[in-house]
C-alpha cells in the first residue's frame, strides 16, 4: 500500500474561492428595477438649472423669467419649472410688476404660464397680490386666478375669492367674497 501525502487547503483560500463564486452567481441575475423607479417615456427632452426665459409679443418684451431649475417636455410641449420662478412683467413703459414663485409651467403653443406655492405678485405703483396659484394669459397679458387673493395697495387691503388684471396690478376685479379694510383721509373726499 502507498501513502500518499495529505494536501491541505488554505482557510482563506477556501473563503476567498466561495465568495468569488458567489459574485459570480450574483452577477448573472437579471437587475429589476422597481416599476415608477425610472420612467425613460417620461424623462425630461432639456433639463436647466439658473436658466432665464424671455417671451415678447409683437418685438415687444412680456416677461423674462428665471427658473432656478427646469425641465423641458418636446412630447407635450412644456417646460416645468419645480425650483423657484421669479418672473418680472413688462409694458410699453417698462418693468410693471415681479412675481415669485415656488413652481411653474409654461405651456409653449400659448407661452401662458401657471403659477403654484407662495404666489406673489409685487407692483411698485399698485401693491402686492398673495395667492397659491394663478394663470397668465401672454395673448391677453392678463393674469388670473379663481384661489383666494390678499391684494394690498397703499390704502386698502382687500381680500377674495377669484382675481382677474394686468400684471402691473394697474386695473383688476375680485370675483367673489370681497372683504376688506378701506383707508381714506382728507385728499381722497376731494377727488
Amino acid at each position: 500500500m502507498k501513502h500518499h501525502p495529505s494536501v491541505r487547503l488554505n482557510p482563506y483560500l477556501f473563503v476567498f474561492l466561495l465568495l468569488g463564486l458567489f459574485a459570480i452567481v450574483i452577477g448573472c441575475q437579471e437587475i429589476k428595477i422597481p416599476a415608477g423607479e425610472i420612467d425613460l417615456e417620461n424623462r425630461p427632452d432639456q433639463e436647466a438649472w439658473n436658466t432665464t426665459i424671455y417671451l415678447s409679443q409683437d418685438g415687444r418684451q412680456q416677461a423674462i423669467i428665471k427658473a432656478a431649475h427646469r425641465q423641458r417636455y418636446n412630447s407635450r410641449q412644456q417646460t416645468i419649472i419645480d425650483q423657484g420662478i421669479f418672473v418680472e412683467f413688462y409694458d410699453e413703459n417698462g418693468l410693471t410688476s415681479t412675481l415669485q414663485a415656488e413652481r411653474g409651467i409654461i405651456d409653449e403653443l400659448s407661452n401662458n404660464l401657471w403659477v403654484y406655492g407662495g404666489v406673489v405678485i409685487d407692483s411698485p405703483e399698485h401693491g402686492s397680490l398673495k395667492t397659491d396659484s394663478l394663470q397668465w394669459i401672454e395673448e391677453k397679458d392678463l393674469i388670473e386666478t379663481e384661489a383666494h387673493v390678499t391684494l394690498s395697495t397703499k390704502k386698502d387691503l382687500i381680500t377674495g375669492q377669484g382675481f382677474e388684471a394686468d400684471p402691473g396690478l394697474k386695473n383688476w376685479t375680485i370675483r367673489h367674497n370681497v372683504q376688506g379694510q378701506f383707508i381714506r383721509d382728507e385728499n381722497d373726499k376731494k377727488n
